[in-house]
């Protein structure tokens, strides 16, 4: 799994200072040169002119100041082209540090899926297209089985391994259009939107199905892992008071929470409540 380096601001600008630093100070030195080589040569100059004529002093003094001015334009060119060259390179510096923060804001480091904060503004934006174009989104909420117990009698080492390769066959086997999450701790969130939800039970059957047969492996005891998966539509859970968002959860989680009491390793799919009106004696 890829690992995000911390971004370092602050060295990539003092490093930008350094570099400006020594870029005047050789501006400054070509400059102090052209100047000496005005006050050093002008004098011979003229010492070495007094026997000729005014004229021919002021043709060596033009030629003087002439040569001097280039020397300070050649100086000043190197000096702007190197500016140019290290602004770009602090832009990319920049660009790469921004490209690292915003990665590591909407992502888990460990598992490289997308984290829980990420996940809620996914929802909020799938739930208002759903209502918006009155299609339907479902949700499946999957926890890993016995999870504690990996952790407690073979440490964290293999929890780890649980978690970063069961991110991986889950982000694997979904499409393109869904959006899974580390939801936080062994749980998963899926986004499945255009989906009811008995198309999206079986699409957590699927996941739950490649989990059983992938035994994780390393150096050590072979790692038997088994989820436990719930599921739940916008259908199932209309007409129900208080945020849409919520309730999807909730009845996704409760979905789960089933599906663990029946035995684990087992799909629940939330069924919406029907409200039925007695009879009028």
């Amino acid at each position: 799994m890829k690992k995000l380096s911390t971004p370092r601001p602050f060295r990539i600008w003092l490093l930008f200072a350094i570099q400006v630093v020594m870029v005047m100070t050789v501006f400054l030195c070509g400059v102090c040169a052209g100047l000496s080589l005005i006050d050093g040569r002008s004098e011979p100059i003229l010492m070495s002119a007094a026997i000729f004529d005014i004229s021919t002093i002021k043709s060596a003094m033009d030629a003087n100041r002439t040569m001097v001015f280039s020397f300070v334009a050649a100086w000043t060119s190197v000096i702007v082209a190197t500016f140019i060259f290290l602004t770009q390179r602090l832009t990319r510096q920049l660009k790469a540090a921004t490209d690292v923060l915003v990665e590591t804001s909407v992502n888990d480091p460990l598992t490289g899926l997308a984290n829980r904060r990420y996940f809620f503004e996914r929802l909020e934006q799938e739930v208002d297209r759903a209502v918006r174009y009155k299609t339907n989104l479902s949700l499946i909420m999957i926890d890993i089985d016995n999870f504690r117990k990996i952790n407690d009698e073979l440490g964290a080492q293999y929890g780890d391994l649980a978690l970063t390769e069961v991110s991986r066959l889950l982000a694997a086997n979904i499409r393109t259009s869904d959006i899974i999450a580390r939801y936080g701790g062994e749980e998963f969130a899926i986004l499945i939107p255009a989906l009811d939800v008995n198309k999206a039970a079986m699409a957590a059957e699927k996941l739950r199905n490649v989990v059983e047969v992938n035994d994780l492996t390393m150096e050590g005891p072979r790692l038997k892992v088994t989820i436990s998966a719930g599921v739940a539509d916008l259908e199932s859970i209309e007409n129900t008071d208080g945020p849409v968002r919520e309730h999807l959860i909730r009845s996704a989680e409760d979905a789960m929470y089933k599906a663990k009491s029946l035995g684990r390793n087992c799909v629940v799919a939330h069924k919406r409540i029907v409200e039925k009106q007695l009879p009028l004696l």
